[in-house]
């Protein structure tokens, strides 16, 4: 019969043994970025092209040379890599009309601004008319769904507090928040749709809507 200590030693070999820890190398990273990177502006370019819809995987996987198992090791479905690209453009406005906002000037000047450089931005990419053209109901349904806007509506909420929202309940600033945000995304939808449409002209009448409503049209 087995003593105690030839149970302990039994046990110690039935463990299974812990994996050895696997530390990834510099390049390994730099090439993992690369394929994303590579992958997600094929992306934006066959979404551009297409639209969403009639986008498919192997489009994307065609267009950026990597293979099926390289695509798939970073993205699942199409719907991913979609909010991915657009959570990449949200992020790009939300930096560029944050410090829009933090230049000097009034209220209607900061939103006036804000507005355009939204606008000129998404008029500036390679394509981005023609993204927010045809993929216009895949926008709106995953900024406001997947909280894409999160960050840009936080933004929003602290550098326009002092001056629109002071004294508000926080769902109240929340939902002021983003009607303005709305009527920016609107303008931008109708700008990449209409070339005829002027990015100033857009953006000064954004202004004034968001921050007197149809009153200043009603009373003229």
């Amino acid at each position: 019969m087995p003593n105690q200590a030839d149970r302990d030693k039994g046990e110690q070999r039935s463990k299974p043994s812990r994996p050895h820890s696997y530390k990834e190398s510099a390049k390994r990273r730099q090439t993992k970025q690369e394929n994303k990177r590579t992958i997600e502006q094929a992306a934006w370019d066959i979404f551009s092209r297409k639209g969403f819809d009639a986008s498919t995987n192997r489009d994307i996987i065609s267009s950026s040379g990597v293979s099926p198992g390289t695509f798939y090791s970073y993205y699942g479905s199409k719907e991913a890599i979609f909010r991915d690209v657009l959570a990449s453009l949200v992020e790009k406005i939300r930096v560029a009309s944050h410090d829009a906002r933090m230049r000097e000037g009034s209220i209607e000047d900061r939103l006036r601004i804000s507005f355009r450089v939204f606008l000129e931005l998404i008029a500036s990419l390679p394509q981005g008319r023609s993204f927010c053209e045809r993929n216009q109901h895949h926008i709106r349904d995953i900024l406001y769904r997947e909280g894409i806007i999160g960050g840009i509506i936080s933004d929003m909420r602290d550098d326009y507090k002092t001056e629109i929202i002071t004294g508000m309940p926080p769902e109240e600033e929340m939902l002021i928040v983003r009607l303005i945000f709305a009527v920016g995304l609107e303008a931008a939808l109708l700008l990449s749709s209409n070339e005829e449409l002027d990015a100033r002209r857009v953006s000064d009448l954004s202004s004034k809507f968001a921050l007197f409503g149809l009153n200043f049209w009603a009373t003229k």
